[in-house]
């Protein structure tokens, strides 16, 4: 991992090698984040995983476990990877705390190989203090027949809502 200042922003990026069997696989993200003074909090970032589902043995420990169940070699291929469909994914996200009670955020993470797009807007109200109600929307536009992490919610909006409390 490593970080750094830039033109008054966050510039960060992490790198990670996985080795199985005689294979490497690489898992990389990069990112960057600026806040003006009106509030406003922008961030992108760029995620890549070497070893996504597409990978043969991956995805064939992956389809099994769903048909015949986990067992061990199962788990073994399957839980020390990061489970995408995809390799390439692009986030942006911009989050506007203008007045101490309410907050708004926007997250927008692209699947580029998968044709697929999550909205994930969100409102946070600070009912009392230490206590924040939040409201939640997750809606997803996929395009194309390949594979994407954002199919189950394919013109399926999912509304949800927090209540936080800090003591």
């Amino acid at each position: 991992d490593i970080s750094t200042i830039v033109y008054d922003g966050l510039l960060r990026g992490s790198f990670l090698g996985n080795r199985q069997g005689n294979n490497v696989y690489y898992i990389a993200g990069a990112g960057y984040e600026y806040s003006l003074q009106c509030g406003l909090n922008l961030l992108t970032e760029y995620f890549y995983n070497g070893n996504c589902l597409s990978n043969n043995s991956l995805s064939i420990a992956y389809n099994e476990s769903f048909l015949y169940g986990m067992n061990q070699k199962r788990y073994q291929t399957l839980a020390y990877n990061f489970l995408t469909f995809n390799a390439h994914y692009v986030g942006l996200s911009a989050n506007l705390s203008g007045a101490s009670l309410v907050s708004m955020s926007a997250t927008t993470i692209v699947d580029i190989q998968g044709h697929g797009i999550i909205l994930m807007p969100s409102l946070i109200y600070n009912i009392i203090e230490n206590c924040e109600l939040t409201l939640y929307v997750l809606y997803a536009l996929v395009t194309g027949n390949r594979s994407t992490d954002f199919s189950s919610f394919d013109n399926k909006p999912l509304s949800a809502f927090e209540i936080k409390y800090y003591f």
